[in-house]
Order: C-alpha cells, then sequence, then structure tokens
C-alpha cells in the first residue's frame, strides 16, 4: 500500500518494545506523512522528545487489550494521561465487553458514559472485537458511541495472542453498515504488501491500523 494518509501507526500490539522501537515508529511516522500514531501509556514519557517534531495526531490505548480494567480505574487512567499529558490527542478504549456478553448491557453503557467524560472533548475511540459479535450487539455498541460522543469503533484488537476470529472485510461492511456513516471505521492490517489494507478499505473502513514495529 503506497498511500499513507490511511495508515494509523503503533505499538501496542507489540508486547516487546523498547525505547527505541518507540522512537523509530515517530520518526517513520513523520517521514512517510503518516498522519496518527497510537502509543501504550508507558511509552508517553519516551515518546515526548521525539513527538516535538511529529506533526500528526498522537493517541493512547487504554485497558489494552483485554478492556477487563475496572471501569474507575479507565476513567483515572484517562484524566491523569491528560493531566501529565495534554498533548495527546486521543483515547482508544477497550470496553468491558464481558459486561454486555454477560447481559449487563445497562453497565456497559454507563461505563462508555464515564469513558467519555473523563476524555473531556478528546476525541474517543472503542475497541471491539466486531468479528466475535452479532449485528444485534454492534448495534448497541452503535447506540452508546452515539449517545457519548464517541468519534469511531475500532473493529479488533490485533493482539494475536487472543484466540478469537480476526476481522475480515465483511465484518467492516457490517460494522460501516450497523453505524451509518456516523462514525469513523477503523480495521487492522497486518501486512501492507498485499491488497488487505485496500480491501478493508473498499469494504467500509475509514483508517487502517497497522503496527509500526518491525
Amino acid at each position: 500500500m503506497k498511500d499513507y494518509t490511511k495508515i494509523i501507526y503503533t505499538n501496542i500490539m507489540d508486547y516487546r518494545v523498547s525505547d527505541g522501537d518507540c522512537k523509530r515508529l515517530i520518526y517513520e511516522a513523520k517521514i512517510k506523512g503518516i498522519p496518527e500514531i497510537i502509543l501504550s501509556p508507558a511509552s508517553l514519557c519516551t515518546a515526548e522528545e521525539p513527538l516535538e517534531v511529529y506533526p500528526g495526531r498522537t493517541g493512547v490505548a487504554i485497558s489494552y487489550p483485554a478492556g477487563a480494567c475496572y471501569p474507575k480505574n479507565k476513567v483515572y487512567e484517562i484524566k491523569t494521561i491528560i493531566e501529565r499529558f495534554p498533548w495527546i490527542d486521543a483515547f482508544y478504549v477497550v470496553p468491558a465487553m464481558g459486561y454486555y456478553l454477560s447481559g449487563k448491557v445497562e453497565e456497559c453503557g454507563k461505563e462508555i458514559k464515564m469513558l467519555s467524560e473523563a476524555a473531556q472533548g478528546k476525541k474517543l475511540y472503542l475497541m471491539l472485537e466486531a468479528a466475535s459479535l452479532t449485528t444485534e450487539q454492534i448495534e448497541q455498541y452503535y447506540k452508546f458511541a452515539m449517545e457519548n460522543q464517541v468519534q469511531g469503533i475500532v473493529v479488533e484488537s490485533g493482539f494475536d495472542k487472543y484466540d478469537l476470529p480476526e476481522a475480515t472485510p465483511e465484518t467492516v461492511r457490517k460494522v460501516a453498515e450497523c453505524c451509518k456513516g456516523a462514525l469513523e471505521i477503523i480495521a487492522v492490517c497486518k501486512d501492507l504488501c498485499g491488497n488487505t489494507a485496500e480491501r478493508l478499505l473498499a469494504a467500509g473502513a475509514t483508517g487502517i491500523l497497522f503496527s509500526g514495529i518491525n
């Protein structure tokens, strides 16, 4: 894929990430004109200096990859990051999908409301495992998103240590249809050399999340 304007670089999918890896990711994103990067919270201190020359948007992942962190702890982390790193542009949060899958729909909605309020007007994205959800379940998350000023949905975590189905172009198409053009739809692609990224974009993705660690 030669057009990098739809690519989002990240280091969150790789659990072995050095300070040098993080810095190289940022400098490479700048050179290639990649418009956004998403970092883990632990990388933010290391990233401060190289980000001074990066003109794009910077997001941070919260409760990645499982979303199992207690909701109040997610809120605390978001608020702490805003206080310490006010230049952060967006939060990519894995909600407690186990709440919803256990029938605790109201609790799930309350969590997303808490996350939205904690973000203090900064962009908020929900990271789901859409290939494991039914259309009805995706529609419910869309409803939660629209009620709480959520900017978009990432269709999967991309964490390959999980035994979960990967989101395909058909998954992206289903999410895009549920969201009716009202939300950004971000897909994960692990190889930019083939045509997978183009197929995901054609299915309705507005951005492609790719590991910039190699």
